[in-house]
């Protein structure tokens, strides 16, 4: 499971950072910046996570969990073009 040992990389590493550290106030922009990272990363991953609706249970006992399709990226416009004529 390569994506758990991402999460467990990343919870390590804010592990390490939300640790005391010595009295420095130097570290402290880069400690900051580096949490920030760290939190947008987290929230990528929930992001990526795939969203479930709340399970159905059918008259045979089938239990049912549909997954909520991900919004659609916007994909851009093309330009138009004129055709190409062979010559």
């Amino acid at each position: 499971m390569p994506g758990m040992k991402r999460v467990l990389a990343t919870t390590a590493s804010v592990w390490c950072l939300a640790t005391p550290v010595a009295a420095d106030d130097d570290l402290l922009p880069d400690a900051s910046e580096a949490l920030q990272g760290l939190l947008m990363l987290l929230e990528g991953i929930i992001e990526s996570v795939p969203q479930y609706e709340l399970p159905e249970v059918l008259e045979n006992g089938d239990i049912i969990i549909r997954r909520i399709p991900a919004e659609p990226e916007e994909i851009p416009e093309e330009e138009e073009t004129e055709p190409v004529e062979d010559i």
